[in-house]
């Protein structure tokens, strides 16, 4: 996220440059009037508003704003003036922003307002604007789209106020105004503008104020400048010919390279149409090979059968930028194509001429001079039909196969343009195969051949394998096991290499893949390549200077002391470990005291430090303070086969920093020398697993200290030791050392991080909770090596079921777990340690398609599996199907219940189970239902906690989200508001926190659904400036890492109730009566907000006229369990039961009643 994504106050108030605009807006002849950085109107905005509704010329005003939720601010403060008219885009194409050089340079060469920040943040802020328009996919080139909509060759009016970069091209893009208004002449924006103005000689200033903020100048066309409108294509002259090219390209997910194509054919001198099949393709017909591999179609390559890479609303901006030009196939939402067959088949029809028909990949990327040669070659020789071609094949960045008759380079492998007549259809796509109305290949008419094209350079780059993107997807699409790990194996060979030796689907027939050299020509696609940018670091000794501190010592009044002084009046520890003694005088002293402070006795205190010197030192430090009774070790905590070498230091504290504005110790040349040194001493090894064998693997409270660059390294070897609960101090988190145990704990549900701090480095104090409690186990069964986990309901019910895995795991050590659930759930298994593969499935449509549910179930026949495990209690026909076909030689279920099956089915299913689990009990918590269950497979469960597990880069992207957006964990409030089922959207949830939003100062992000961006928009209506909306823009794993960093959730009962509850933040949600009890509530941090009724436990078959149990929640029943749940904790869930209704006088409304029976198994 970025400053873009939040609300900004207006600059330009009731301030002389708003009295400039207002006057200029009001008197001026105006037509056309264009503003560029509108926010989200309540400055300039309103300037041009008043005076433009009182002009008579009946002017439109265009606001250009790219970022969203101005612009979506904007829309509806101005939706009752028609002629204001909003859009949402960036003013001018991302190749016209400068160079990081161009604002460097600028920045050194120019005293402006921008020197009054580190260049690191300008550059920062370009980098910003930047990455929010790829990332929010923002249409570009705003300024040509309003101008092609409403047929404008020039503004009347244009005011330059729009991102910090782009004022130079906007400048270029409307150059020719009547007026040209621009704001922040002292900055990067309009200072060269300012300039270049003033030399020009068709303008004038009539206006300058270099002292209102940061300056403006109004700028007035000289009378009788002249101005000639360029066409896009200035030096291309259209041909006379009639031979038209049409290309087409199916496409899923083609970014970057897909933007190449229409840069070239916009350019073309001759008639050009572009036929672009968007879509996922059933893996039928052509590609039907790939089921037998392995081939499947994961969720998190599409989005209702689209892509999701930012391809879909490309493809939507070009189409409506040339719509004579562009034509976009799609299936409807949620339905794929039937084979790529049918995708090339599609716009066939719509070709009514002989035409060049040519494929063109959205990875291919042809010059517009190839293209052009290519027609004339078929305009030379009528009797051609179609050409092979050679293209240069990139199995890397800059590997590519250089052998000719090879894999990949045979003179038929590329057969891409045919001469197209009406009536032609495709009868295959791989090889593709155009046959005419006789039903002949006309290919084998006749054609040119590869050579024959080679020769007149007919040569296309085809990067295929230049993206870890690229290979993933075809590993899982086609089946190619292993591809990613195989491709990046093959990335680090050096000189020219067999790319059969690596890629098991590449053909052995003497290929071979060198580098790309620079005498080779320039790449294309190189443009297109992400840039690497180099993290940031920050040494400690240039902080300590900064901060005149020995950052090295940790005082006895400091942020850390106090901080396991909290942690020790509650815990009362007595077996206690630390690495890292040092001198003694830091954290070994402040434990020591805070034992004698506290009056805990008896303790054992353990400290291992590998340096003797230092250890000797200690031994007087301590003394001298008094604390005798602290155990030092000398030796190496960890044993030393673990610590990595002096190359792999360099590796990971230089050459490959994992995370950026991290604190690392010595330049760059000493760094690794200097860090191995650290622990290079004689000594035993080891001594944390002496030291927690003393403590049976059980000790109450563990910091680790050590050297710089193994932080993680005894992190991992900790936690892998532990078998019981206990706290975990880390020193230096903000460090090289322990910032990615830092993330881990985020990441990991075994932790919760209850203390931490920016102090100095940085520390954390966790709570650590094993998975499973010794003893739940009695007798595992070693004899079952592969599980099906069957969970086809939603992310909410696999959230309180993964508390089961852990346990299953215990219990089944050998085997491996294979979780086979919905496609929309996928995501939560992908981090999670005890499974070994997810089987996605579209549960809607193995509802109506048999063949794809034959699909699902051959695919976990492929699994060979010993056991499948359907744990659901409400069982259902398709989880039973699956069940029953996946090959498993051992079924084990719930007896369960008739909420989804008939009683008739289940009897006759039943008998197919080695066992069913019984579960008595009408009301029942689902996690009690759990404990049955794995009380059915011998394990006894005594506490599930539910559990999701992140990734380090959601907790790296939640931490970059709090950052850039300024926002305090303690000031943060996490809302979804929305829900899959219309009735449980809520939309008073905005009321409920609007007076708790100014009174404590908050800030409210939205996640969700993109559906739900709109309700939670409303529900933000009276605290537009304290709120971010994100949803539908981030991962169900992203929205958790940034929820568990929040200070409350408040919501709807979906799975984000249940991702908060699993992360153990208080929260509030607003719940019905259809399964109350059952679901929720189970956490303590847990506050429920109802209507009791008498209708409730009615499994959501709601015989009501609406759904009075939600609808007529007052806000302020929300709004007291909110207040309640910020001042204070709550050792069981609350409950806030509304006495009743301002609609209890309607005939037939249902009776307040006690609904304690429904929670009586909570």
């Amino acid at each position: 996220m970025s400053e873009l994504d939040k609300i900004i106050p207006p600059e330009i108030v009731n301030d002389e440059f708003y009295q400039v605009i207002r006057s200029l807006a009001e008197n001026e002849d105006l037509k056309h009037v264009l503003e560029i950085g509108s926010s989200a109107g309540e400055g300039s905005t309103r300037a041009f508003v008043e005076g433009l509704s009182k002009n008579a010329s009946n002017p439109n005003l265009y606001c250009l704003e790219v970022s969203k939720p101005r612009h979506e601010a904007l829309a509806k403060t101005y939706q009752s003036f028609p002629f204001v008219k909003c859009y949402h885009a960036s003013s001018v194409p991302l190749d016209s922003f400068p160079s990081p050089e161009e604002v460097r340079d600028f920045y050194y060469e120019q005293n402006t307002v921008l020197n009054q920040y580190p260049l690191s943040q300008v550059l920062g802020w370009r980098d910003q604007d930047i990455e929010y328009i790829e990332r929010n996919l923002a249409p570009q080139n705003g300024i040509e789209l309003i101008k092609q909509d409403n047929g404008i060759d020039y503004f009347d009016l244009v005011l330059i106020d729009g991102s910090e970069f782009t004022g130079v091209a906007e400048l270029e893009a409307v150059y020719g105004a009547r007026l040209i208004l621009l704001d922040d002449i002292n900055a990067y924006k309009n200072f060269e503008n300012l300039t270049a103005l003033k030399a020009d000689p068709n303008y004038e200033l009539i206006h300058e104020n270099r002292a209102i903020r940061n300056g403006y100048a109004v700028f007035a066309r000289k009378e009788g400048a002249s101005f000639k409108k360029a066409p896009i294509n200035d030096e291309v002259t259209k041909t006379d010919d009639k031979f038209s090219v049409h290309f087409f390209t199916i496409v899923l997910n083609g970014m970057p390279f897909i933007k190449h194509h229409l840069d070239v054919f916009k350019t073309l001198p001759f008639d050009w149409h572009w036929h672009i099949i968007e879509g996922v393709a059933e893996l039928k017909h052509c590609t039907a090979w790939s089921v037998t591999s392995g081939g499947n179609i994961p969720t998190q390559f599409h989005r209702e059968g689209r892509s999701n890479d930012g391809t879909e609303e490309y493809l939507n901006e070009i189409e409506s930028q040339f719509p004579d030009n562009i034509s976009i196939y799609r299936k409807s939402e949620g339905n794929f194509w039937q084979g790529k067959l049918e995708m090339v088949n599609a716009p066939l029809a719509y070709i009514d001429q002989e035409c060049l028909l040519w494929q063109i990949d959205s990875d291919e990327l042809w010059s517009a001079e190839q293209i052009q040669k290519m027609r004339e070659l078929f305009l030379s020789d009528s009797s051609k039909q179609a050409a092979y071609v050679h293209c240069h094949y990139f199995i890397g960045p800059k590997k590519y196969i250089s052998t000719l008759n090879a894999w990949a380079t045979q003179p038929k492998d590329w057969l891409r343009v045919w001469r197209f007549k009406p009536g032609m259809k495709w009868d295959a796509h791989e090889p593709p195969i155009l046959v005419n109305q006789e039903g002949h290949n006309i290919a084998d008419i006749a054609h040119f051949s590869r050579d024959e094209t080679k020769a007149a350079g007919l040569i296309y780059e085809h990067p295929s394998y230049v993206l870890e993107e690229q290979v993933k997807f075809k590993q899982d699409y086609y089946g190619y096991k292993d591809a990613v790990d195989l491709w990046k194996q093959l990335q680090e060979a050096k000189g020219d290499v067999d790319p059969a030796d690596y890629l098991h689907w590449a053909a052995k027939n003497g290929a071979i893949a060198r580098e790309w050299q620079a005498q080779d020509g320039e790449l294309q696609f190189f443009k297109y390549l992400p840039k690497e940018e180099k993290k940031n670091v920050i040494l400690a000794s240039d902080l300590a200077k900064q901060t005149d501190q020995d950052l090295t010592q940790i005082a006895t009044d400091s942020a850390f002391h106090k901080a396991i002084q909290r942690v020790f009046e509650k815990a009362r520890p007595k077996k206690i470990v630390e690495t890292g003694t040092y001198l003694g005088a830091g954290t070994t002293s402040i434990i020591s005291a805070t034992l004698r402070d506290l009056g805990i006795t008896g303790a054992e205190f353990y400290s291992i430090e590998i340096n003797p010197a230092h250890l000797q030192q200690a031994v007087i430090n301590l003394g001298q303070r008094g604390f005798t009774d602290v155990r030092l070790i000398h030796g190496l905590s960890v044993p030393r086969s673990l610590l990595p070498s002096i190359k792999e230091i360099e590796d990971f504290t230089v050459n490959n920093i994992e995370f950026n504005n991290i604190i690392v110790d010595h330049s760059e040349i000493e760094r690794a020398q200097n860090y191995f040194a650290e622990t290079n001493f004689e000594g035993p090894e080891d001594m944390l697993q002496a030291v927690l064998n003393e403590f049976k693997f059980k000790p109450d409270f563990v910091l680790l200290d050590s050297a710089g660059y193994m932080g993680n390294v005894e992190f991992n070897y900790v936690v892998s030791q532990l078998k019981g609960e206990c706290y975990i101090a880390l020193d230096d988190v903000r460090h090289i050392k322990h910032r990615k145990s830092y993330l881990q704990m985020y990441a990991d549900p075994r932790f919760k991080i209850i203390e931490e701090s920016e102090e100095k480095f940085g520390f954390c104090i966790a709570h650590f909770t094993p998975d499973v409690i010794e003893g739940s186990v009695t007798v595992p069964n070693l004899d079952i090596k592969n599980i099906v986990w069957l969970r086809a309901d939603a992310i909410g019910d696999n959230i309180l079921s993964s508390s089961m895995l852990p346990y299953v795991q215990a219990q089944y050590p050998n085997a491996k777990i294979h979780v086979a659930c919905q496609s929309r759930v996928a995501s939560l298994y992908q981090n999670c340690p005890y499974v070994e593969s997810v089987v996605p499935f579209d549960q809607s449509r193995a509802e109506v398609d048999q063949d794809y549910l034959a699909q699902v179930c051959s695919q976990l026949q492929e699994l060979k599996a010993d056991l499948l495990l359907n744990s659901v209690y409400s069982r259902s026909l398709v989880m039973e199907v699956i069940a029953l076909n996946s090959g498993a030689k051992s079924i084990v279920g719930h007896i369960g219940d008739t909420s989804n099956i008939t009683d008739d089915l289940l009897n006759q299913i039943n008998p197919n189970y080695a066992h069913l689990c019984e579960s008595p009990g009408e009301y029942k918590s689902e996690l009690f239902r759990h404990q049955d269950f794995l009380r059915g497979l011998g394990v006894t469960a005594s506490n599930l906690n539910p559990k999701i597990w992140t990734s380090l880069e959601d907790e790296v992207f939640a931490e970059d989200f709090y950052r850039v957006n300024k926002l305090d964990s303690d000031k943060t409030v996490v809302m979804f508001a929305g829900a899959q089922a219309d009735f449980r959207c809520l939309e008073n949830l905005g009321d409920a926190l609007s007076s708790l939003v100014d009174e404590e100062n908050l800030t409210v992000v939205a996640v969700g659904s993109q559906n739900e961006a709109q309700i939670s928009l409303d529900n933000a209506h009276t605290f537009p400036h304290r709120f971010i909306n994100t949803c539908g823009e981030l991962t169900f794993t992203q929205s958790v890492a940034i929820l568990k960093r929040a200070r409350l959730a408040v919501g709807s009962e979906t799975s984000l109730a249940h991702a908060a509850a699993a992360v153990s933040i208080p929260h509030v949600i607003v719940i019905g009566g259809g399964h109350f009890g059952r679901f929720m509530p189970y956490a303590s941090t847990t506050s429920l907000v109802c209507l009791p009724l008498e209708c409730f436990g009615c499994n959501w078959k709601c015989s009501k006229p609406q759904h009075y149990c939600l609808r007529d929640i007052d806000s302020s029943v929300i709004e007291r369990a909110l207040k309640d749940a910020l001042v204070s904790n709550s050792e069981k869930a609350r409950i806030y039961a509304q006495n009743g209704s301002k609609n209890s006088s309607l005939a037939n409304y249902p009776k307040i009643a006690d609904i304690s029976e429904l929670i009586s198994g909570v």
